[in-house]
């Protein structure tokens, strides 16, 4: 009973000491502002088939990345947006400088004051670096607006925050609509509102580590609840 009692103390303090490694990092947050919340945002596609890009750096690795932007529809009906990840974006980069891309369903909203965060890709793995978040609707039906990108406030977790668009007007950069994230941005000053979050990969053991050091430890007491036996 007595070794019984002592597994499951090293059981609870095995799972105590892993439980804080589950919870996750903000990496950055440009948060919605009282500007925003009153309707204040950028265009993704439509007429002007404009593109959107955020970008940050980190200066660790993460894991379990989770990364979200308050995008919505504001023409009274749900539309899809296009999100990309990369490492690079505008006319020079490859392929290879693409990491992730999905496309997801904006809700519809009565208007920009209403659009609420939503989550473009999840358990990605960053190493540290610099990262761009593109954001593009391929509906260019003429006066079409109904997919936004809502502005932020000021960064308040991160390094090296900066957004860009572009669009088919002159001196605003050159929109490709075809790779979007290949768009040759023009830097812009207003941070458009978006949440990165992950786990410190130096924090987190390997999960075999984690079974071994498990193992281990309930083999040592094994061996010491024997020797103890034999003992006796």
């Amino acid at each position: 009973m007595r070794f019984r009692s002592m597994v499951s103390v090293f059981a609870f303090a095995l799972i105590q000491a892993i439980a804080p490694f589950a919870s996750a990092d903000t990496i950055v947050d440009v948060s919605p502002n009282d500007a925003g919340s009153g309707g204040s945002s950028f265009r993704i596609g439509g007429v002007n088939s404009q593109v959107e890009m955020m970008s940050w750096t980190q200066s660790g690795s993460y894991t379990g990345v989770s990364i979200s932007a308050l995008v919505g529809s504001v023409n009274g009906s749900s539309a899809s947006v296009d999100a990309y990840l990369s490492k690079a974006v505008g006319s020079s980069a490859t392929s290879a400088d693409l990491i992730d891309s999905t496309t997801v369903t904006a809700p519809a909203f009565a208007g920009a004051a209403d659009i609420t965060s939503l989550t473009l890709f999840s358990n990605e793995t960053l190493a540290a670096g610099t990262y761009y978040l593109t954001l593009f609707n391929s509906d260019t039906t003429p006066g079409d607006t109904n997919i936004r990108w809502a502005f932020g406030s000021a960064v308040n977790t991160g390094t090296g925050v900066t957004g860009g668009f572009a669009n088919a007007l002159a001196g605003n950069g050159t929109p490709n609509t075809t790779s979007p994230w290949k768009s040759d941005f023009n830097t812009s000053s207003v941070d458009l509102g978006f949440t990165v979050t992950g786990t410190a990969a130096s924090a987190v053991p390997e999960p075999s580590t984690l079974a071994l050091m498990g193992l281990g430890g309930i083999g040592l007491m094994v061996r010491a609840y024997r020797r103890r036996m034999a003992a006796v």
